[in-house]
């Protein structure tokens, strides 16, 4: 098992490095107490940095540099978190793309976008690539209570709620022809994620999974003019970076926060401990993102 931090900025690393498991304690105890039982490696595998919702979390020229010398510091490797983007955005991050590249030829990028995907393989072919959550599409609305008998008697309902795009051999004959190494989903609400699914490795984040996104973004028109409320923005003054809301429903069956443009839902106690027991056991890369939230 690998244990991979995503980072909001290089200047946690160093206290990532120095104590990640006080660091994952810290983000898992608020939700769940420590009934896990369980400990993090002694040492972090990977960092992750950037972000697969916001184009606006993408690191500068001068963080990304700083992520790289964290990395060099730390002798860990890097993996670049990338969303879907326009092709205006995706001109603006064509400088990040080269610096990382120059910086890190052999480096990781999770992709979320088919034209992001198509351009990394044609202009930067040393680069690792991962197929990111966001292009695994499953059942995550917080509103279906399985203990309805008939939801639980319908094994067709069932099998949709167990399956991911990511399961499709469809989509991992397309995946392998792409070039793509990794396969990265969150855990899934209804239904098991399978830990395993060669050729490709696996990244399982927790303890979120993200329910949707969108390129609107509510928390970004707190405070703002009518005219920046509820449009596309160019630039963002990052709140989300400061706020997390948690949501409540009468009928949502798990908990539910919004960050940024992307809402979550927090695994729960029993989808955790069976997380960790599973990955404690296989070639599993966690991606830890409470500290990136």
């Amino acid at each position: 098992m690998e244990l991979a931090i995503h980072l909001r900025s290089p200047e946690i690393g160093v206290e990532a490095n120095l104590r990640p498991a006080q660091l994952v304690a810290k983000i898992l105890e608020p939700f769940y107490g420590k009934d896990l039982h369980w400990m993090p490696p002694p040492s972090l595998h990977r960092i992750y940095m950037g972000d697969e919702f916001c184009p606006h979390r993408l690191p500068g020229p001068a963080e990304l540099e700083a992520y790289c010398a964290l990395s060099d510091m730390m002798g860990v490797p890097l993996t670049l978190l990338t969303p879907v983007l326009t092709d205006d955005e995706l001109d603006r991050c064509t400088p990040l793309f080269d610096a990382f590249a120059d910086r890190m030829p052999q480096a990781e990028v999770v992709v979320n976008d088919w034209g992001v995907l198509s351009l990394l393989r044609a202009m930067y072919p040393s680069l690792r690539l991962a197929a990111g959550r966001v292009l695994d599409k499953g059942f995550k609305d917080p509103r279906l209570d399985l203990r309805n008998e008939a939801i639980a008697a319908d094994d067709a309902l069932k099998q949709m709620l167990e399956g991911t795009t990511f399961t499709r051999p469809e989509f991992q004959s397309l995946a392998q022809h792409m070039g793509i190494e990794r396969l990265e989903s969150d855990l899934l609400p209804y239904g098991g994620t399978k830990m395993e699914a060669p050729p490709f490795q696996r990244s399982i984040y927790f303890p979120f999974g993200y329910i949707t996104s969108g390129r609107i973004c509510w928390i970004a028109s707190f405070g703002q003019p009518a005219s920046r409320k509820f449009v596309p923005l160019k630039s963002c003054r990052g709140p989300c970076r400061e706020l997390m809301l948690e949501l409540h429903g009468n009928s949502f069956q798990f908990r539910v926060f919004q960050n940024g443009n992307t809402i979550f839902y927090l695994y729960t106690l029993p989808m955790m401990r069976d997380l960790l027991e599973r990955a404690s056991n296989g070639s599993i890369r966690l991606v830890l993102q409470g500290l990136s939230l």
